[in-house]
Parts: C-alpha cells; structure tokens; sequence
C-alpha cells in the first residue's frame, strides 16, 4: 500500500469557499463577510472566513483522498460567530463539494485578544 500527499494539487479549499459564497446568506452579505483561503493576505481582522486545507491524502492502491480542512471564523462579535458557525455546519456537514463528502467533526472557540474571537471548526473529507 502507497500513500501520497496531495494537499499542495487539491482545489478543495477554493471549491468550499465557492460553495459557501453560492448561498443566499452569504450573497446576501457579500460586502460585509470576507473569504480567505489559508495562504493568502486577511482581508479583514472581522467578519473573516478563513478556509485552509490541512492535510490530504491518497492511496495510491484503490484511488481513495482522505483529509481534514478547517474553517475558521474571525470577529469581534462572539454571538455572530456562534450564528455563523451554525450555518457553516449546516451547509457543510454531510455535503458534496467538488466531488468529495464533506463531514464536520470538531469546533473550539478562541479569545484571540481583549475583543476578538476565533472559531475553529473542522471538517472531514473524503472521495
């Protein structure tokens, strides 16, 4: 049995935030929520939807990825994180993006400083 990272060829991270951004809240507040992937430049220190692949990974026997993404919300205001992170979940647990079942697993809540919050939610994925 051979495994292979993948994480660097997989496109999973932007097809989640697309998914995510094609729902009406999220269209809605197109203005006011802002989506990051991993790598790149924060936008914002509120309101921010960070997304990062954590790892990936492929058995080259039968064709089979199985990983972990992360999606994390930033903001000042814990009580719209919680509403947010709510609806992440429901539109991501047991979902199919880009081919991949999405399933969440944990969530952990952070006071980052004196009046900024980060949520961590974890989902995992698999093909």
């Amino acid at each position: 049995m051979s495994i292979t990272s993948i994480k660097e060829q997989l496109n999973i991270t932007e097809s989640v935030i697309n998914y995510l951004k094609s729902k009406q809240f999220f269209t809605d507040h197109e203005d006011e929520v802002f989506f990051v992937s991993g790598k790149d430049q924060r936008p914002s220190n509120t309101k921010l939807i960070l997304v990062n692949t954590l790892f990936a990974m492929k058995d080259d026997d039968t064709g089979v990825i199985d990983g972990y993404l992360n999606v994390n919300i930033q903001d000042t205001d814990n009580l719209w994180i919680e509403y947010l992170s709510e609806l992440i979940n429901l539109f991501l647990d047991q979902s199919l993006v880009d081919g991949f079942k999405i399933e969440y697993t944990t969530e952990h809540l952070f006071k980052v400083s004196e009046d900024l919050f980060f949520k961590n939610l974890k989902f995992k994925f698999s093909k």
